[in-house]
């Protein structure tokens, strides 16, 4: 999806989408935007957030979320917690930011991110190779999914918050580990943008949502 993080969702673009979620939560001092684009800049200025002037070599499919945290956490300094907000995760919540944020800074955690309730169990999952025989992608003693038993419910990263202790993600450049919390959030606040049919998605989340339909 091409320029996906500043494409119209609603009244505005997605990158702002995400400085107002930070900036709506209460808990964050500063906002950086990291990019490389004057376009974007404009925009995240607009939005009330500073920028870091992204180098070329982070403007690569190759570069990661954790270099470019990475590099900003290394041209800013002063701050013992830090948050990563997406912006293809636009119907992330203020208070979702300010969970994450408190979980670390207030209740000790390594980090904290954003999680959603997995609709589909890997013990139900199947591979289909040569000639389209299934396998199970998951094999237990008694060949059968999880023993005949209800499996636990799993949770995914949303994409949209990681909060980290600074010291903790300078030594090890992961957005998560360590100790870890999870904030769950619904299934619409966990819509995360790749393709023009998630950004359609996200159209109708938001509407459901302004329409009173819960989270």
């Amino acid at each position: 999806l091409p320029n996906k993080n500043i494409a119209q969702l609603g009244s505005k673009p997605l990158l702002q989408w995400a400085v107002e979620a930070a900036k709506d939560s209460g808990v964050i001092s500063d906002v950086y935007v990291s990019t490389d684009s004057e376009e974007y800049a404009g925009i995240a200025i607009r939005a009330g957030a500073k920028t870091i002037n992204r180098p070329d070599y982070l403007a690569t499919d190759e570069a990661t979320s954790e270099d470019t945290v990475y590099h900003a956490l290394s041209h800013v300094t002063g701050y013992d917690v830090g948050v990563l907000l997406q912006p293809s995760s636009p119907l992330t919540k203020a208070e979702t930011v300010r969970k994450a944020v408190e979980a670390v800074a207030l209740n000790g955690y390594d980090t904290a991110l954003s999680v959603v309730k997995a609709n589909h169990r890997p013990w139900w999952a199947f591979r289909i190779l040569e000639g389209g025989r299934l396998e199970p992608f998951i094999t237990l003693p008694n060949g059968s999914p999880y023993a005949g038993e209800t499996p636990p419910d799993l949770y995914y990263p949303t994409g949209g918050v990681y909060a980290f202790k600074v010291d903790f993600f300078m030594e090890s450049r992961r957005l998560y580990g360590g100790s870890m919390f999870g904030v769950q959030v619904g299934q619409l606040e966990g819509i995360d943008i790749d393709t023009e049919l998630d950004l359609n998605f996200a159209r109708y989340a938001l509407m459901m949502l302004e329409s009173g339909i819960r989270n």
